[in-house]
Order: structure tokens, then sequence, then C-alpha cells
């Protein structure tokens, strides 16, 4: 039901909040209260491009991807981060309500409820299980009896 403007505050308690990274190690982190806001229309802007043509020109662009090997499935990791965080939760309901795409990794990672077979809220539940420290990472994407 929420609104575009409309503000959501978040608070977080450092007692209660573990950050641990794919291999099970704390990380430390600070957290700083917030809020989230509804977005209302998206604009794109271009940046604006400039073009010279004296002499012929060798540019060499670097840009360095922190991703999991292929095949590699962090469940959760529905933007292919490498972590697990509110992003993934927001990105997994924005593809649920078609505003949003996904990658097919992004989609296998989304995957963390293993009671019906396609993607659905019950997998965003699972996500802010394990941010909300109710569930381990482990129980992402594990086989229910």
């Amino acid at each position: 039901d929420a609104q575009p403007g409309d503000e959501y505050p978040i608070s977080f308690r450092s007692d209660l909040c573990k950050v641990i990274d794919q291999e099970g190690v704390q990380l430390n982190i600070t957290y700083v209260d917030g809020k989230i806001v509804i977005p209302g229309t998206a604009t794109t802007t271009k940046a604006p491009t400039t073009t010279t043509s004296e002499a012929p020109a060798t540019t060499t662009s670097t840009q360095t991807t922190t991703t999991a090997p292929v095949g590699t499935v962090l469940y959760g990791d529905t933007n292919v981060d490498g972590r697990v965080s509110i992003a993934d939760a927001v990105l997994l309901n924005k593809y649920l309500a078609g505003k949003a795409e996904m990658t097919e990794q992004g989609k296998i990672n989304a995957d963390c409820d293993k009671h019906s077979t396609e993607l659905n809220l019950d997998d965003t539940t699972m996500i802010l299980k394990f941010l909300a420290q109710l569930i381990e990472q482990s129980d992402l994407g594990a086989e229910v009896a």
C-alpha cells in the first residue's frame, strides 16, 4: 500500500545485528539509522558526450567487478553483488511486481524458499528473516521436509 513519497523510519540495534560473509565470518559493520523512501517516477539522464577527432586515440577502460564464480549460488543475493542485503529483498519485490529485471543468476539466488517451484513473496520473506537474524544464512534455499 506504499505510495510515492511515503517514508518509513529504520532503526538498528547494533546489539541485535550481526553481518556475516558467505564463509560465515562476522563482519564489522557500522549501523546508521535512516529511512526507506518510496520513490516517485524515476527519471533517467545521460551525461554529455564529448568527441574529438584530431588523431586516432586508444582508450583503455578498467572496471572491477566482484562476483561469485559462475554457477555459485548465494541464496538471497538477487542483485548478484556478493552479499545479502535489503537491496536484494527490494529487487525481488520489484521483479515480482514486473517493475525490474533480474539476471538468470539473480533468479537462481532468489529461490530461497523451497516450498514452491517459482519465485514469490515467500522468497522475499526468507531474505527478510535472514536480515532480521531470525534464521541462519544456511536456511536460505535449504530443502524442507
